[in-house]
Order: C-alpha cells, then structure tokens, then sequence
C-alpha cells in the first residue's frame, strides 16, 4: 500500500479522582470505564498510544505511522519529532486542581513545554467554570501565602463557560476546569503539570494527590491577567456553511466548520488535519483507496497531510467540527 487515508485511533483512557461518567455515557463508548476522567483522540506517548483501528494500518501505532510516513502524514513544515498534538475529551465531573505548565523559556531541567487550548463542549449546570490567570499581578510571596490558607483560586480569574467557547491556556498561565465542564483540550504533546492547589482532596486511597509547589513558583507567570477567551475570526463568505478561526498560533490552529451542505477542502502538503465531530455526523471522502470514514459526534479523524483534497458531507443537519492542524512555528525549548 503506497497511499494514506484517513485515520481513526482506538481512544485511550484515563481514569483520574475528579473523572465523571459523560465520556461513556454521551459518546455511546462501552470501552470506557465506569469513571472516566479523559479520553485521550490523538496521542503519541509511551503513557498513552493512539493505535490505527480503521483500514490496511489498522493496529499500527500513532508513533510508528509518523516514522513511517514522516512528512506525508504530519506535513512537510511541522517539526520532526513525535507527533506534536495530543487531543483530549475531558469530563470534569469535580473541579481539576489549580495548575501550570511550563512553557519553552524553561530550561533548568528541561521539560516539555505545553501550550493548550480548552473548547467547551458542555457544561452541567449554570454555574460551570473555568479558572485562568490573576484577577490582578501579584507578588509570589501573597501567591505562597494563598497556597497555605487554603485559597489559591481567591486571586484567579473565574469565566463562565457555554457550548463552543473557547479558551486560550499558554504554558505559565495558571488555571483549572471547573466542576461539571465536558471540554476537547487541543494541546501540545506533552504531560509536564505542576500542580499548585488540589482542594483539600483526597484520592480513593485516603492519600492525598502530589503538589508540585516551587516547581510551580518558578514557573508561574504572576502578572498575567489576560483574557483568555478565544473571538471567533469568520472565514467564510455567504454561503450555507459558516466556517470561522477560533485561534492561530504558533502551537495550533484551531477553525470551527458548521456544515450544511458537503465542503471540500485543501492541503497544501505543509501540515495534516485533525476533526472532531462536536455535534451530528460527518463523512469524510477522499481520493484514497478506502474513499469514504464515517464519524459521528465525540469522533475525531487524522487527515493525513499528503491528501491534497478531502470532502466533509454532513450526515445530520448543521453538523459541527473542530478542525485542527499542528502549527509550524512553534519556539524550540531554550537549553541551558
């Protein structure tokens, strides 16, 4: 076989303290444990490999399909390496711990930065949350402080969340998903958390969850009160599909697609595509050998970059996807 097509992974599952029951439940999923906090979509990591479960590849791992097919399958401008996303559905069915993560400027020692991305998919009730950045700069000190008495969320800046906002998390921005948010996390690949706050929370053992508290304090960005919420940028013209930029960046880009009718669209063999279906059913034609992948809402679909055309046909009326690509300018960790 000399051609790629569009691929679909086994999802891979993660069951944290803070996990809820949606994932299964809502993604019609009867591999999914009973509490499930994250499904990992896209991953190329020896903690959690994506493996192929559709076409002549089937069984193969992510990472051994970008050694394989190298810039046919992620682009011919991403960087070479592992595959440079990971893609998450979340379901917090508690509130996350208040966390960072690092970013490239951290160099002592090094670690893998990471840069993410939060859209909402649900949010259980009208008082779902996330947490992100300082209401005001604050000195390290009065943070520590906060840390101690029990309130490192007093100092953060709290938004509500809706179906199809978006929220932009930088690595050193500190943050947290709040209790009852079913998010698709788009970020870059890596697992490096220091986590700051756990809210007094213990996990089924009685044993309370790690803090990673200096390394955090070095990390931290304490001036950072920016805005993180993603504006919609509109991209297409008049016509029955609305297509718009959720965010560009160096790390990922990140465009919302609301199909009505079929929408044809183009590589230019510089990066791959990834879909995520966030509501209805979508079908994905190409001019490969296995012509046509269906998916349906809580899917997403690797389009592998050396497909130079690919049709998205809606299945249900108004479908929405996520369509996300690797950037390709992202800045290279800093080595001391």
């Amino acid at each position: 076989m000399n051609a790629l097509y569009p691929l679909y992974f086994e999802p891979v599952y993660k069951d944290y303290v803070w996990g809820g029951t949606r994932i299964a439940r809502q993604f019609h999923r009867s591999t999914a444990p009973a509490r499930c906090a994250e499904s990992w979509e896209i991953a190329d990591r020896p903690d959690g490999m994506s493996i192929c479960q559709n076409g002549p590849l089937a069984g193969n791992s992510l990472g051994d399909l970008v050694r394989d097919w190298g810039t046919r399958l992620v682009g011919s401008a991403v960087r070479p390496g592992p595959f440079p996303l990971l893609i998450k559905i979340i379901d917090a069915h508690d509130t996350l711990s208040v966390q960072v993560h690092p970013d490239e400027s951290q160099s002592n020692p090094p670690t893998e930065p990471k840069t993410e991305m939060w859209v909402i998919l649900e949010g259980s009730d009208k008082t779902a949350m996330v947490f992100a950045g300082f209401t005001k700069p604050i000195f390290p000190a009065t943070f520590r402080h906060a840390i101690q008495a029990g309130e490192a969320d007093k100092y953060m800046n709290q938004w509500a969340v809706h179906p199809g906002d978006g929220f932009f998390i930088p690595g050193r921005r500190l943050h947290a998903i709040g209790k009852g948010c079913l998010i698709l996390e788009i970020q870059q690949n890596s697992n490096t958390t220091y986590r700051v706050y756990d809210w007094n929370r213990k996990a089924p053992d009685g044993v309370s969850r790690p803090l990673h508290i200096e390394s955090a304090m070095q990390v931290i960005r304490f001036e950072d009160t920016g805005d993180p919420r993603c504006v919609p940028i509109p991209r297409s013209g008049k016509g029955p599909n609305n297509r718009c930029s959720l965010k560009t960046s160096p790390w990922f880009n990140v465009e919302r697609l609301q199909l009505a009718r079929e929408c044809s669209l183009h590589h230019s063999g510089e990066c791959c595509s990834i879909l995520h279906v966030t509501r209805g059913a979508v079908s994905i034609l190409t001019d490969s050998p296995l012509h046509e992948v269906s998916r349906s809402i809580g899917d997403s679909c690797l389009i592998p970059a050396s497909l130079a055309q690919f049709t998205l046909r809606p299945e249900v009326p108004d479908s929405d996807i996520m369509l996300i690509q690797p950037g390709t300018s992202a800045p290279l960790p800093s080595r001391a």
